[in-house]
């Protein structure tokens, strides 16, 4: 039991906040007898809907073959448009319905659809009769024994173009598959035909979106793949084996390219590597597109080995492109080579780090710019950092209070302005109008409006949530009215229709979303009733995160919940609107530590 009275008061007279939060994150709900925590095993039927049936939806007509009309949205995604191969003697989607698996004609058209949910068993049935189908994005890859219908299915495409002269009519989403481009808006695809010549079915890019790829697949069929579009668009992962392997089929580079952006007209999405040693990094520099490795990569590099590949790349001098014969390839790539540190991949150490900030003098404001409290750490821990860092950061803004922030949240330059004793001394001025900002206009057949947003130095710092509050600051601001901006609409003629200037805060409560400086100011703010309620009714994040690992600690959400019941106001919860976490550098990792760490 806690034996917190204080606490214990402040959590049931602000409930409505504290349990708000839990619905908001799906711990409990709000049922019509009470409140209820969620039971892990229960389903939700959003998340996990029941597949479609012929039921759900009222038949308006039945065709001769079997086909019915239905009250449904042909973009709904319960279905799939479908096609069959006319060159087939009889076909008719009879066959399909016979076989359980009803076909739809939704608005009254030519066109006709099957349940998205049936597309692979209808594959795996009729790889022959069913000519063109269309697979919703991110729909499953097929597996198994899918794999080869889908493969006859695809085939059956090729079959099909071919016996019309080679030309593509009307089937547009099996023709958008075949890679080339068309004539204008004619049916003649020389290109989209060369392709086929070369590579057969695997001149379709969907045969790499829809199938689980593995490299046995890969060995098989590695003459007639289209590599770029295996790399970019299968489901693999490629290790520098893997890599060094087929090396003479990826399309990593045209080393008869004069520029650098020639050299990689072939764009391999490099996110599809896996981890890249050292000994492949080195083997294959001259073909790889140094500004994807930093920026996408997988690596691991010493202090040495980073200077060492840094300075290969930075002294890479070929023109960039044709249109920047003047610019040389290592410019740009120093911009990438600077975003290593937004690599999630790169394993980061104090040596590798200096490393790091040394090879360009522009990685300084990066690391600052990046805000990345655990680089800091590891900074900091430099041997001489101070000492090492001060010829490149004397001109950097900032530069130590930013890396020396204790913090979570980034640092607010105007931390340092906003005082008790500035505000005492500032309270009126800062209400004055900085700005009226125009806002949007809204046309009527009579007039138009115009509305405007007043901007004061209140409003400023008001809207710089990493301002930290400590509990002093918070107690002053508590006992104070302050007066915003506002917001005020004018017609034609500068006539005041609407007019919500300058309204009256108390002062705590205008700037209630803003940090709090430390958990000793949190546990002082818990002292105080008044400046606790005030920040409970503005939904303070870290107040709210802070008082329930403190309060259900030894509390059992449980019992929390069967008190709140017997409250004649248990119903009522504040909102919240999804964006709160991210607006105050929360994550899901802090809510999942501290859902753990409580009794439920």
């Amino acid at each position: 039991m806690n034996r917190d009275k204080k606490l214990y008061n402040l959590m049931i007279k602000n409930h409505p906040t504290i349990i708000g939060w839990f619905i908001h994150k799906g711990i409990v709900e709000r049922k019509d007898d009470g409140l209820y925590i969620i039971e892990q095993n229960e389903v939700d039927a959003d998340t996990y809907p029941k597949l479609p049936t012929e039921n759900n939806y009222q038949v308006y007509h039945t065709y001769n073959d079997g086909v019915r009309r239905i009250n449904a949205d042909r973009w709904d995604k319960a279905f799939s448009q479908i096609r069959l191969n006319y060159n087939i003697k009889d076909y008719s989607f009879s066959t399909l319905i016979n076989a359980g698996f009803p076909i739809f004609d939704i608005g009254n058209t030519s066109d006709r659809y099957c349940f998205t949910h049936q597309i692979e068993d209808i594959i795996n049935s009729f790889p022959d009769l069913v000519l063109d189908i269309y697979f919703p994005e991110n729909y499953k890859r097929l597996k198994g024994k899918s794999i080869e219908a889908f493969m006859k299915f695809t085939q059956n495409q090729v079959d099909f173009v071919r016996s019309n002269d080679n030309l593509f009519k009307g089937y547009y989403s099996f023709n958008y598959g075949f890679k080339g481009d068309t004539i204008g808006f004619s049916d003649k695809a020389p290109e989209k035909i060369a392709n086929i010549d070369r590579h057969g079915i695997f001149a379709n890019k969907h045969i790499y979106q829809y199938i689980e790829w593995d490299f046995d697949l890969v060995e098989k069929f590695k003459d007639q793949i289209m590599w770029k579009e295996l790399i970019n668009e299968s489901n693999l992962i490629w290790p520098d084996e893997m890599l060094e392997k087929y090396e003479k089929y990826i399309p990593f580079c045209n080393l008869e390219e004069d520029t650098y952006c020639g050299r990689f007209k072939v764009e391999l999405d490099y996110t599809k590597f896996g981890f890249l040693g050292n000994h492949f990094l080195n083997s294959h520099k001259g073909e790889l597109d140094w500004m994807k490795v930093f920026e996408e990569c997988d690596f691991e590099w010493t202090a040495e080995e980073l200077t060492y590949f840094s300075e290969y790349a930075l002294g890479i001098d070929l023109p960039y492109s044709d249109s920047f014969r003047g610019t040389t390839a290592s410019s740009q790539i120093e911009y990438s080579q600077s975003r290593l540190i937004s690599n999630k991949h790169f394993k980061w150490t104090s040596g590798n780090l200096l490393a790091y900030l040394l090879s360009n003098k522009d990685n300084w404001e990066t690391l600052i710019g990046e805000y990345r409290p655990e680089l800091f750490k590891l900074f900091l821990a430099i041997p001489n950092i101070r000492e090492v860092a001060e010829p490149y950061v004397k001109d950097i803004k900032d530069f130590w209070e930013i890396v020396c922030n204790p913090h979570p949240y980034p640092y607010d330059e105007l931390t340092l302005e906003f005082t008790i004793e500035r505000i005492q001394n500032n309270i009126e001025e800062w209400s004055e109008i900085i700005e009226n900002k125009f806002l949007t206009m809204r046309r009527t057949p009579d007039t138009n409006y115009y509305y405007y947003w007043i901007k004061t130095q209140w409003d400023i710092y008001r809207n710089r949530k990493n301002i930290p509050l400590t509990y002093e600051l918070a107690k002053y601001l508590s006992t104070i009215d302050i007066k915003i901006g506002g917001t005020y609409m004018e017609s034609d003629g500068g006539y005041m229709e609407e007019d919500h200037r300058f309204p009256i805060y108390n002062g705590l409560d205008a700037f209630s979303s803003h940090h709090i400086d430390s958990t000793d100011d949190m546990d002082k703010i818990l002292e105080d009733e008044n400046v606790a309620n005030i920040l409970f009714n503005g939904k303070n994040l870290d107040l709210l995160y802070y008082t329930i690992e403190r309060f259900f600690k030894d509390y059992p959400l449980t019992e929390y919940l069967n008190v709140i019941n017997q409250l004649k106001d248990w119903d009522l919860v504040k909102e919240y609107y999804g964006d709160e976490e991210e607006y105050n550098s929360f994550s899901d990792k802090d809510w999942n530590e501290l859902i753990n760490s409580i009794i439920i």
